[in-house]
């Protein structure tokens, strides 16, 4: 199962409203999150948008007579963020999570910009303290350029889309404190003024940090879930007009009748036809002694069968699975804000857009009043 893909919860009790959670790409931080929920909440038939940016997907109750999920993903595409409905790819067995290709990606960054940035670090010290370097400006230059324009170009492509569709972030912040000194640092080869390319690399660099430590941090929050995931398994065998058949467990349905041996995994929730054994269920009650089954007992899909071999008939399956109810509570736990950090997250929300008057204001103060 993709992490990318599209996750089910149950229906809302409300009439004919209904609860899913859906992934969103493209949020890098707290100011991503206030934009898309209050997109989102904007929307007429979307009763409540809650992100949780820690996995990076919004829970959305809505009424579908009134707004599709089309209309949700044009709209949060407007803002520069993607909400995926479908994803039909998913991770081959043994293949690299996204999660994991996100944090090696970052990792990657992170090392390039620091090695570049330390040795800029190094020559300035050396330069200012000990002995002045022939062409220094040109040196830090060159190893200033990978750091800002090409290791940082995605936080630079990131600022630009969130200016232009009306929402600036984080990312509009770490662009301006690191391209313009870089960029009017080049000036010093013309001009006799002070350079800030040594500046403009940290400024990249520690920021690169702290993505790095985020998109970890993501990672591990996603642990539980796709743990919970891989509990499942993936294929079964059932009877078909009399023959043994195995097929995906997505393509089960209610009353097919599955054959599972000792040592195998149950695939989905089901009542035992014909059969006696011992089910290993510790991973849903906790409980390390097996639990005898026989005829008209229930079991749980993802329980492992110990020593017999049964016939189950299938009474649940997709999101109705006790699996399938767990990983959705997790999911919607990990996604619930408590009161000081929905404050947080407003604030934040006003956060870029005040830096960014007060800047400008203190701009325009320091041509009016150059001797102020």
């Amino acid at each position: 199962m993709s992490t990318a893909q599209k996750e089910t919860a149950q229906d809302s009790p409300q009439g004919g409203t209904q609860s899913q959670m859906y992934p969103v790409r493209g949020m890098s931080c707290a100011s991503c999150v206030a934009s898309v929920e209050s997109m989102l909440g904007a929307m007429d038939g979307i009763e409540t948008a809650q992100v949780n940016f820690a996995t990076e997907k919004v829970k959305v109750v809505f009424d579908p007579q009134k707004v599709t999920e089309e209309q949700m993903a044009e709209q949060i595409k407007q803002i520069g963020y993607e909400m995926v409905i479908h994803d039909d790819t998913a991770d081959g067995e043994g293949g690299e999570s996204e999660e994991a290709r996100a944090v090696r990606v970052a990792w990657k960054r992170l090392v390039s910009a620091a090695t570049l940035a330390g040795t800029i670090m190094v020559l300035m010290v050396v330069h200012m303290f000990i002995i002045t370097i022939p062409g220094y400006l040109a040196i830090t230059a060159l190893l200033g350029a990978p750091v800002v324009l090409w290791i940082g170009r995605h936080v630079h492509t990131g600022a630009f889309r969130s200016v232009k569709n009306g929402s600036p972030n984080m990312d509009v912040l770490v662009s301006l404190g690191s391209l313009p000194p870089y960029l009017i640092g080049l000036a010093g080869f013309f001009l006799p003024i002070q350079t800030f390319i040594e500046m403009a690399a940290t400024i990249m660099t520690f920021h690169l940090i702290g993505k790095y430590l985020e998109v970890r941090a993501k990672g591990r929050a996603s642990d539980a879930i796709r743990k919970l995931v891989e509990m499942g398994a993936k294929t079964a065998r059932i009877i078909v007009d009399g023959e043994e058949r195995e097929v995906d467990v997505q393509d089960l349905s209610v009353d097919d009748v599955m054959i599972v041996r000792p040592g195998e995994k149950i695939p989905t929730d089901g009542v035992v036809v014909s059969g006696e054994s011992s089910i290993d269920e510790s991973m849903a009650t906790g409980e390390s002694f097996p639990v005898r089954k026989e005829p008209d007992s229930e079991v749980i899909g993802a329980t492992v069968n110990r020593d017999g071999m049964l016939k189950i008939r299938v009474t649940k399956v997709g999101k109705d699975t006790f699996l399938s109810q767990v990983i959705r509570m997790v999911e919607e736990a990990q996604g619930t804000k408590v009161p000081i950090q929905e404050f947080a997250d407003r604030v934040t929300g006003y956060f870029v857009p005040a830096i960014l008057v007060i800047t400008a204001a203190t701009f325009t103060s320091f041509l009016l009043f150059p001797e102020f």
